[in-house]
């Protein structure tokens, strides 16, 4: 198997080794047949990296590159040094990948002969789970492995191709400078150069014989893995339907859980020793303060040795404490595995709906673990570049390579706990997900009156899970969903027959004439407000909720709360005041903020004021507490109003006041008591003013402008009859001139 192997390597670069005959330096071995043994390939290539090394041993001579022939620049030696690095690198990989390739021959036979050797296991079922446990895993290494050998046998044939791409450029490099080294044989430096492109076509040569023999190693791991890969899966299709678990099998696990946590607390303590002793080291470090007090400042070399040990004590220290979370793993580990257990052994379906729900659970919080996992290892990635950038600027012997080593020590190793941290938790996530989907599959397999019954079971768990649902928590007494809902049933429910009863109650108020409609309203919405904290109050009682469930509402909720509804709270307060003090009632005559209008509706929030045109003005409560307000009528109905008017010089005073009370007395809406006053108030400047004053009751539906206008009428009929003038407005109107004034009389139509 090998020679064949082996054949089929060289096989495929023959052509380039045909090439090779006259392009190798002079001190270079003669170019060997195309067909060779494993034993030659290994030697011919034991013989280029010798030769490849003494090269390099010489291109880094201090004094080579001032010996470069004339017209040979440093870039072309530069360029001639790569690729003499990059043979030997090549070299050594295809001198390693000889015993990986039959490493990989033997392994793909394994597999092969164990696939086709396998009959059936030697345990009768049922199976133990753990067992099939580890049949999954070796599947899933063998999956993972069978991936990574296609990926890299794409990834390496590219390589191969994109090498004779380069190859046959190169061909004609060698050809060009075979010619300018033939066509002047003293010209050193056209020698050198073709030197030169015979060892970079070696080095191709080279490149593609090491990723052909890396794409047999890998096509042999493809073959292994898909052997393995087989197996397991005829494996577990055998053992699967029939696992249990059997007697001691949770023993079992138990027992290597509290192993593993001995294991990770011996390691925890020797990182935990060690980083004692890292930071004892760093106190010797430190100075002294000095005479004052102070500390004095350290070079910088002592100063990168006190953050080095600082890092790698915060280094060692995360890892102790990660590894030690490893512990808190195991035991959400077990649970699961006593849920799991619960699933496959038990009958009762509200118990394997808590073991599935155990198992959500569980994955919920290993999720966010994994996560908090992958972002540490970039950030101790990134601390890693970050020293690997500080000691690529230093030169090989400088001090502080040491310290700058150390902290890049310690990051490697962090990053080594925390991939192996994340490697148990994906192994974790993946156990349950795996096990619920077993759950799954066997929960579908069920029949359909089976799933039915289990179908309305879930069902009537997840009511009663949220009926049990917890909202809060209050003197050691949970309230819990269901016990609001009913408290808000009964709440609505009395609020409901609350409401029905006052509204009765206002119609028959209302009806007997005690109250006016709209008062009646105004009292009914109060009333509701104070038989609904009753209702409140009752309800928590009846169902046993605390009161002190409002100190749900006490912390910062209350405060956002208290500044979102103050202006609310300041006219409900309002609202009450005006109730009691009743100096602003249903039906008052008021002005507010030159708003003049009655008083329909004083509500929990506001009050509604109807002005004489129609118009309803919703005003806040707190107005009519925090402004001037007038009441036309707050202590009766009784408004004075008045009408003032001018008659002629000539007329009879004494006439115009018997007009005046006369029409006031023969008017019904003008009130007898107090009596109406006429007056002579004034010698105006065309007119004698009098004013008659009288009183209405605003009651009803009598109209203080009404009742004005009707006395205008009156008034103005009588005077007329009695031939006393009410005369317009005069003005005179006074000319002073320095000369007189012309006047002309012109004709009709003339302008």
């Amino acid at each position: 198997m090998i020679r064949v192997l082996a054949a089929a390597l060289l096989l495929g670069s023959a052509p380039l080794h045909a090439q090779l005959t006259n392009l190798l330096p002079k001190d270079a071995p003669k170019q060997v047949e195309a067909t060779e043994t494993p034993q030659q390939v290994r030697d011919r290539w034991q013989a280029w990296l010798t030769e490849a090394r003494a090269q390099l041993v010489r291109l880094d001579d201090p004094a080579a590159e001032s010996q470069l022939p004339p017209g040979v620049n440093t870039s072309e030696y530069a360029e001639r040094r790569r690729d003499v690095q990059q043979t030997v690198a090549s070299l050594e990989r295809s001198l390693k990948s000889v015993s990986v390739l039959n490493d990989s021959v033997k392994e793909a036979t394994r597999a092969r002969e164990a696939r086709a050797a396998w009959h059936g296991f030697k345990d009768t079922p049922p199976y133990s789970v753990l067992m099939v446990d580890e049949l999954r895993n070796q599947r899933d290494v063998a999956r993972e492995k069978k991936t990574t050998a296609e990926s890299s046998i794409s990834l390496l044939e590219h390589l191969v191709d994109e090498a004779r791409q380069l190859s046959a450029t190169n061909d004609a490099d060698v050809r060009r400078a075979q010619d300018a080294a033939s066509s002047n044989e003293k010209d050193m430096a056209a020698k050198w150069r073709l030197d030169s492109v015979k060892i970079r076509q070696r080095m191709l040569v080279v490149r593609i014989e090491s990723a052909t023999a890396g794409i047999e190693v890998q096509r042999n791991d493809l073959a292994a893995a898909g052997d393995d890969l087989s197996l397991a899966e005829i494996q577990i299709n055998a053992a699967a339907p029939q696992q249990a678990f059997l007697k001691g099998d949770l023993d079992k696990i138990r027992k290597a859980a509290a192993d593993r946590q001995a294991a990770l607390k011996k390691e925890v303590d020797g990182l935990d020793k060690r980083r004692r002793s890292i930071l004892a080291d760093r106190r010797k470090l430190e100075p002294a303060p000095g005479a004052d007090g102070k500390v004095p400042p350290v070079d910088e070399l002592t100063q990168l040795r006190l953050d080095s040990a600082q890092d790698r004590a915060d280094a060692l220290e995360f890892s102790a404490d990660l590894l030690g979370s490893l512990g808190q793993l195991e035991n959400q580990l077990l649970d699961a595995y006593d849920a799991r257990n619960t699933l496959m052994t038990s009958q009762d379906a509200d118990a394997r709906a808590a073991a599935l729900k155990t198992l959500g659970d569980i994955v919920g919080r290993v999720g966010p673990w994994g996560v908090y996992v992958d972002n540490q290892f970039n950030l101790a990635g990134a601390k890693l570049r970050s020293q690997e950038a500080r000691a690529a600027s230093l030169a090989a012997g400088d001090p502080k390579l040491q310290p700058i080593n150390e902290a890049r020590d310690a990051l490697g190793e962090q990053m080594a706990v925390i991939q192996r941290v994340k490697q148990n938790v994906d192994l974790a996530s993946r156990l349950i997900h795996r096990w619920q989907e077993d759950y799954d599959a066997h929960v579908q397999k069920q029949s359909l009156g089976e799933r039915t019954s289990s179908f309305f079971r879930s069902v009537w768990r997840g009511v009663r899970s949220t009926w049990q649902f917890e909202v809060f928590h209050v003197d050691n007494k949970g309230v819990t969903l269901g016990r609001l809902i009913i408290a808000l049933a009964l709440f609505g429910f009395g609020y409901f027959v609350a409401s029905r009863v006052t509204q009765r109650l206002q119609r028959v108020v209302v009806a007997r004439g005690r109250v006016a409609e709209a008062q009646a309203g105004t009292l009914r919405r109060w009333l509701m407000v104070l038989l609904g904290f009753f209702l409140v109050v009752g309800t928590l009682q009846v169902m046993k909720i605390p009161l002190t469930v409002f100190a749900f509402f006490g912390g910062a909720l209350a405060i956002g709360l208290g500044f979102g509804t103050q202006t609310l709270i300041k006219n409900f307060i309002s609202g009450i005041i005006m109730l009691f003090e009743r100096n602003i009632r249903v039906g008052d005559i008021v002005d507010v903020s030159g708003s003049v209008g009655t008083v329909t509706e004083i509500n929990t929030r506001s009050s509604v004021i109807r002005s004489g045109d129609g118009l309803e003005t919703i005003v806040p409560n707190s107005m009519f507490l925090e402004n001037k307000i007038t009441n036309w009528t707050h202590s009766n109905r009784r408004l004075r109003r008045s009408i003032r008017l001018g008659v002629a010089y000539g007329a009879s005073s004494q006439k115009v006041s018997e007009i005046l009370l006369d029409c006031a007395s023969r008017h019904g809406r003008v009130l007898k008591d107090p009596e109406p006053l006429a007056l002579f108030e004034d010698f105006g400047e065309n007119v004698l003013v009098f004013s008659l004053y009288f009183w209405v009751e605003l009651a009803g539906n009598t109209n203080a402008a009404v009742v004005s206008s009707d006395l205008r009428f009156m008034i103005e009929k009588r005077l007329n009859d009695a031939g006393i003038e009410i005369p317009s407005p005069q003005k005179d109107l006074k000319f002073t001139t320095d000369a007189p004034l012309r006047v002309e009389w012109a004709p009709r139509g003339e302008e």
